[in-house]
């Protein structure tokens, strides 16, 4: 064989491995879409939505997560204050996602801030996160930050891997796709997803519907297998000063300037604290909220978490979500609050 034919099959070769791995590229990208579809992950972060009526964007606004939205009855409150309430609902939302969606809501007057211990745990990120917060303002807020060099690349790794999910959607979500396949099977081999099991903290933000059942009605082996979730959503960790404390003084400072400004913390299942929460954490929690409250005097803070009657496994849906009947306990009192604090119109 001479030169030019070596040189030729060389070439072709090359040219048919591309091909390949094109085609496979191309294959794969397909199947993680059709994948996301047919599980019925959620591929994006959300939009503005009202509690209430409102012509145009409302001059109060609620920034919290899915365990703000079934904490407390956000309807009844802004039927309460006579004004409308606007949210930016999106699962898994932490204060980070919070910032850039207080930045995005224009002229406020008065501002509720619904925080919980897992909304302000720096291990449990969101996973629209570098969807939302700009890459700049994250590594301008990690060189501020004692080195933790673990959490710096966890967290930095999220832009690469938004780039990637625009072929390949499924990356990283290996915990939805695990749960969704189980769910789907079980619903073709017998008719309904018994005891489904999603994201540990998610929940679907554009439902407001509020659940009646207990987690204490969950069999021990459902409750192990949503703890082990919850686990792995944070890698069994608990901390308090890193990204989101940093973002949440911001956004407090911000809207007590704007206006009237309540901060509520949200309480969290005896399940959830008895695992998670041991003497130390439960002082490092208590002493970040303690710092945040120093740092923001002119913001009102109410300590839902201290009630006694939500202190019970049945006021909740799941870990961190609460029930109608915990959600009914939470607005009246939230409302006792505002009673004399919130003015009307």
């Amino acid at each position: 064989m001479g030169p030019l034919a070596r040189v030729s099959r060389f070439r072709g070769s090359w040219a048919e491995l591309a091909l390949l791995t094109c085609a496979s590229l191309v294959a794969a990208s397909l199947v993680s879409h059709v994948a996301m579809e047919w599980l019925q992950i959620r591929s994006s972060w959300g939009s503005f939505s009202v509690y209430g009526h409102a012509d145009g964007m409302p001059a109060t606004m609620l920034y919290g997560s899915s365990i703000a939205y079934s904490g407390i009855n956000w309807n009844t409150v802004a039927a309460r204050i006579g004004a409308p309430i606007g949210r930016w609902p999106t699962p898994g939302s932490t204060p980070s996602e919070w910032e850039q969606f207080q930045r995005w809501s224009g002229s406020v007057r008065r501002s509720f801030v619904a925080v919980s211990a897992v909304d302000l745990n720096e291990y449990a990120l969101c996973d629209f996160r570098a969807d939302i917060v700009p890459l700049w303002q994250t590594v301008r807020d990690l060189s501020h930050l004692p080195s933790d060099r673990a959490y710096a690349k966890k967290v930095l790794e999220q832009y690469p891997v938004r780039t990637l999910r625009l072929a390949f959607p499924t990356i990283g979500r290996s915990d939805g796709v695990l749960t969704g396949t189980r769910d789907r099977l079980r619903r073709l081999l017998h008719g309904r997803a018994a005891d489904q099991d999603k994201e540990a903290f998610v929940m679907d933000p554009d439902q407001d519907a509020v659940l009646d059942e207990r987690v204490t009605d969950w069999d021990p082996g459902r409750r192990e297998r949503r703890m082990v979730l919850a686990r792995a959503a944070c890698n069994g960790r608990q901390g308090f000063a890193g990204l989101k404390r940093a973002a949440l003084e911001r956004i407090l400072a911000t809207a007590s300037r704007q206006g009237p400004t309540v901060a509520v913390v949200l309480p969290m299942s005896p399940y959830y604290r008895v695992e998670f929460f041991d003497p130390a954490v439960t002082q490092e929690f208590e002493k970040a909220l303690n710092a945040l409250q120093a740092d923001t005097p002119d913001v009102r803070w109410l300590r839902l978490d201290r009630l006694s009657v939500l202190d019970d496994n049945r006021m909740f849906v799941d870990f961190v979500h609460m029930n109608r009947t915990g959600q009914e306990h939470a607005t009246r009192a939230f409302l006792a609050e505002l009673e004399s604090e919130v003015p009307g119109r």
